[in-house]
């Protein structure tokens, strides 16, 4: 039985920049982040994977965090909800940096404008239609992929990327077998773009709007 509760009321007299929750408590494993208040001053802060749930609007004073690491996306592995529903007022300019899970839902981070950087681990599968729709401000998305440890990635979907005009480059990995409509659909800053040779077909509107586009290339296998 793990702890299922992990409450921050008080502020520290020092607000630590970098807060890591810890994995274990009393020798008992922390599953469950119920509310961090008063984390004002934070920049940096890491979820372990021994957290399974994240309960809605945990994460409260967040405007100097800049960067969070979490093991899913959303308040849970398997719930179907949005990475904004752990914050109790937003961020305003945040790298997220995904260390587990096997999908990028549907509307995950869509429309949320203070993402700038996203990174998704090697284990990431699908990244599902409109997973990142309208996410303006967001310049650069690294997906984890090495010889120790290949990506995962197969599927983007319809819409996955449209409207991120901030969005330079991405390069993705040999893995990826199949792209939806309209994925990159209104990417107006992209200037390249770097699919595996197993995408053959590129499907209707991917590129629609992308007037800064300049190369598409396939890298061999």
């Amino acid at each position: 039985c793990g702890i299922k509760v992990l409450t921050m009321k008080d502020k520290p007299v020092d607000v630590p920049i970098d807060l890591v929750i810890p994995s274990t408590y009393n020798n008992k494993p922390v599953v469950k982040i119920e509310k961090l208040q008063n984390t004002q001053g934070v920049e940096q802060l890491v979820i372990p994977e021994s957290v399974t749930e994240i309960a809605k609007g945990a994460i409260n004073g967040t405007s100097s965090l800049k960067l969070i690491e979490l093991p899913f996306i959303g308040q849970n592995a398997k719930a179907k909800t949005d990475f904004n529903s752990i914050f109790s007022g937003a961020p305003t300019e945040l790298t997220v940096v995904i260390s587990g899970g096997t999908k990028v839902k549907t509307n995950a981070f869509s429309g949320l404008e203070y993402i700038k950087e996203v990174q998704l681990p090697h284990t990431i599968e699908i990244i599902d239609r409109n997973a990142f729709l309208n996410v303006k401000n967001m310049t650069t998305l690294t997906i984890a992929d090495s010889e120790k440890e290949p990506s995962k990635l197969t599927e983007v979907g319809a819409d996955a990327f449209n409207g991120c005009a901030k969005l330079t480059n991405v390069t993705f990995p040999n893995s990826l077998i199949k792209l939806g409509k309209s994925a990159f659909k209104g990417c107006t800053s992209l200037t390249n773009m770097t699919f595996p040779s197993a995408i053959t077909v590129l499907p209707e509107s991917l590129f629609e709007g992308c007037t800064a586009l300049e190369i598409v290339s396939l890298k061999s296998t």
